[in-house]
């Protein structure tokens, strides 16, 4: 059960919501993890956002390379992306690309093209913390994550053959 979020770790991201979502998602998935590959200067606020009881399920990777990255994505159960405003979000696409299933903002820009609502993931106003939580822990329950898996295995399996 591991939530992963790849990115910088400013307000336009929404990690401070993630965060509060996380604690959200700990009280349904009491296991969850939350893998963060990326740094920035609210990094030292978002480590005092967790009561002590949660830290030990927090990782922070700090920036990675692609293929570190590329590593995470393989070995996480959803990719969360609560960004408040990202016109871009090529990470939005890596995740795609991995199969992984998605829970993200609507401000990401191309998400209603990319994420395929109840299919690979869902899209959530992040600002909802209770609803972006809900999404999460959803996705982890679902008995339709399998389904998600089977699909980033099948897409793993075409990238690897293409190289």
């Amino acid at each position: 059960n591991v939530l992963l979020f790849v990115g910088s770790l400013i307000p336009l991201k929404g990690v401070e919501l993630l965060m509060q979502t996380f604690l959200e998602v700990l009280q349904h998935a009491p296991s969850a993890q939350l893998w963060i590959a990326g740094d920035g200067p609210l990094k030292p606020k978002l480590m005092q956002m967790l009561p002590a009881h949660s830290k030990e399920h927090v990782r922070w990777f700090g920036f990675l390379n692609q293929q570190e990255t590329a590593s995470l994505y393989r070995r996480a159960s959803v990719f969360v992306f609560p960004t408040l405003y990202d016109r871009t979000p090529l990470v939005l696409v890596e995740a795609v690309m991995s199969g992984l299933p998605i829970v993200a903002s609507p401000f990401a820009g191309n998400s209603e093209l990319l994420v395929r609502e109840g299919e690979n993931g869902f899209i959530v106003d992040p600002r909802d913390t209770k609803s972006f939580a809900r999404a999460i822990v959803d996705v982890l329950h679902s008995p339709n994550k399998q389904a998600m898996y089977e699909t980033r295995d099948r897409k793993s399996t075409r990238l690897n053959s293409s190289h």
